[in-house]
């Protein structure tokens, strides 16, 4: 029997980190078992009125997953947005946990020690 994230088997994500001034973002593929446990995550977080915050000009700006074809989440501050087509959710994230398992999923080496 077919479950509501079968689909999800064949999912293309990948994540960033916006950390960068002047060159490329690190970019990495985000399995679909992960994508999944950050689904959980998502799933079980409280909606929310607060938009993302406004991250500095400098220095950590948030991470973002993007799932094909029109899937994303952006997370920073304690919200995570969540975008599909033109519909917009957000969801507070007191604890960073969508954010903190996003940043987890980078390869080894690939962010700078001490970023989060």
């Amino acid at each position: 029997m077919a479950t509501s994230r079968s689909a999800d088997v064949n999912k293309t994500c990948r994540a960033s980190a916006a950390i960068y001034s002047g060159r490329a973002d690190p970019v990495w593929e985000v399995s679909a078992s992960e994508a999944a446990a950050l689904e959980e995550i998502w799933d079980q977080l409280s909606p929310s009125g607060r938009e993302l915050p406004t991250p500095p000009a400098l220095g950590y700006r948030g991470a973002s997953l993007d799932c094909q074809p029109h899937e994303q989440w952006l997370a920073y501050g304690g919200v995570v947005t969540h975008v599909t087509g033109r519909a917009k959710e957000h969801r507070i994230d007191e604890q960073r946990r969508f954010e903190r398992a996003l940043l987890n999923t980078a390869p080894r080496g690939l962010l700078p020690l001490g970023l989060f």
